[in-house]
């Protein structure tokens, strides 16, 4: 949502203050947890869930956004990767998804620790380190 947020409109900042971005194994579709369990605590509206789901929000224009999602991942994190993908790809905004075997979305945290390991590699040619 970072990167769909207007910021010359909400906080007179350049429209580009956010360069580019990261997503790891995230969740980019809420509908799915508003019909679950755990909107008796979220609460979440159609209206709301939809508002605040990336995939149904994506920028005009944007600096390129990262998608690892981990390969001992559920489908529905695979899925909503690959649809956030497809939606940033149709709109030709830069995207690159990256599967991750052996990771799941908290061992896959580890991989940004030591900077020879792909995702670090690709997050710092992003920042324009490499």
């Amino acid at each position: 949502m970072l990167m769909s947020t207007d910021w010359s409109a909400f906080a007179g900042l350049p429209a580009d203050v956010v360069k580019a971005g990261c997503g790891i194994s995230g969740l980019y579709d809420l509908e799915p947890i508003r019909l679950s369990y755990l909107n008796e605590v979220l609460k979440l509206t159609p209206e709301s869930a939809r508002h605040l789901s990336p995939v149904h929000c994506p920028p005009a224009r944007s600096g390129p956004l990262l998608l690892a999602v981990g390969g001992l991942e559920g489908p529905e994190y695979h899925r909503q990767g690959e649809e956030l993908a497809a939606v940033w790809r149709t709109k030709r905004l830069p995207c690159q998804a990256l599967d991750m075997p052996g990771h799941h979305h908290f061992s896959i945290l580890a991989e940004l620790e030591d900077p020879g390991t792909t995702l670090s590699r690709l997050l710092l040619r992003q920042m324009g380190f490499r």
